[in-house]
């Protein structure tokens, strides 16, 4: 949907038009690259004083950037498979190779899911591992910990 108000501001929006917009329904055709020829850009439209003025368009809502990662989706997969934890792993992709975290902590738009083995000496040598996120929920790494234990025990 396209809104314009009575100061000529445009808006484009899923949800509606807000009173006192007009509202115009948009079609969203996107032909393939190569399918029609080429067109020329609009010219900016004049002011009262001969300058060209070139219209705002104001962006309301984005789609996140998605984590940056090496890893072609196969490469996930397994990785996900061997319980394997690689840079650039959204969080969701890391429950699903982990499961739910033991705890988690949140400071200052990051996060860090904390795991941990069942039992606090663990006799096959079980480490717990701590992955952190970035502010878009990607991992920057994950760190396995040897669990610390009093000597002679």
């Amino acid at each position: 949907m396209r809104c314009k108000d009575a100061n000529g501001h445009i808006t484009y929006t899923l949800q509606g038009c807000i009173p006192g917009q007009s509202l115009e329904l948009q079609n969203a055709h996107n032909p393939p690259p190569g399918s029609i020829p080429p067109s020329l850009k609009p010219m900016p439209e004049s002011t009262s004083n001969g300058q060209r003025r070139t219209p705002i368009i104001n962006v309301i809502g984005s789609k996140e950037p998605p984590c940056e990662s090496t890893l072609s989706a196969e490469e996930k997969r397994r990785a996900i498979i061997r319980k394997q934890i690689r840079q650039g792993m959204t969080k969701a992709e890391v429950e699903s190779s982990l499961g739910r975290p033991n705890r988690i902590i949140e400071s200052n738009g990051q996060s860090r899911y904390l795991y941990q083995p069942a039992t606090k000496r663990s006799r096959n040598g079980e480490r717990s591992i701590s992955v952190s996120f970035d502010e878009y929920g990607c991992t920057k790494g994950a760190s396995p910990k040897r669990q610390r234990g009093k000597s002679g025990q």
